[in-house]
């Protein structure tokens, strides 16, 4: 089997399988705690296996950062499907302690009102986000190199929909955010383009991602801004 093949280690496997029966009876998360809790068994576990799988030299160097690469990857998913999740799904990924300091409630993202204090919130999360993302693109350099391609072209893809998520005001409750075909097609030939002249992933994804680089612990300790009349 590809476990036994790669000798990808069981409780990777074990805490992947726990982390989607917990999504099958979700309870809105109530911390920051708890999601990477749930994280660590569903996007960190997959990374595991991932570096299982690319077998790098130094795979103790590679993980930390590939799993803070997997856990931005989540969270851009969260951050941009807050209105599919809980209209379709009753998911909430945003956590508990987020929504209480910036005054958001189930019951608002339900009913799809993108207030102020909504948009804080959206901006506290994506600049955590993108913190994980530096985090992560910086360990691409410990992965084999036919594997560091793909990985760095997955992140500036990924982090772009942060760019989307912020031309539209941080409301992501009317309208779910995307990346239309020319778009991934851009993305995809500029990264060719800097890889072919520096082969550092670090530099090209500081040439060619277009996340905000938000200071979130400033924006966390303001009070949230009321919404207008």
């Amino acid at each position: 089997t590809l476990i036994e093949r790669d000798d990808i280690p069981e409780t990777e496997v074990e805490l992947f399988v726990d982390a989607m029966i917990a999504d099958i009876d979700h309870e809105p998360y109530e911390s920051r705690d708890d999601l990477d809790a749930y994280m660590r068994g569903s996007a960190v576990a997959v990374a595991n296996m991932m570096v299982s799988v690319m077998d790098p030299d130094e795979p103790e160097r590679a993980r930390p950062h590939a799993a803070a690469l997997a856990r931005a990857f989540q969270l851009t998913n969260f951050l941009r499907d807050v209105r599919e999740d809980i209209r379709k799904y009753d998911r909430v990924y945003l956590p508990g302690e987020v929504r209480d300091t910036f005054g958001v409630t189930v019951e608002q993202l339900e009913h799809g009102t993108a207030d102020a204090g909504f948009r804080r919130a959206m901006q506290v999360e994506l600049a955590r986000t993108e913190d994980l993302y530096r985090d992560g693109v910086a360990g691409i350099r410990h992965l084999p190199a036919d594997t560091q391609f793909a990985v760095l072209l997955a992140a500036v893809l990924y982090a772009d929909y942060h760019r989307a998520i912020v031309a539209q005001d941080y409301d992501v409750l009317s309208e779910k955010p995307s990346l239309s075909t020319w778009r991934k097609l851009s993305l995809l030939a500029r990264t060719r383009f800097y890889w072919a002249l520096s082969g550092d992933p670090v530099a090209v994804f500081d040439r060619v991602a277009s996340i905000d680089r938000i200071d979130h612990r400033e924006i966390e300790s303001l009070p949230p801004a009321k919404s207008p009349m």
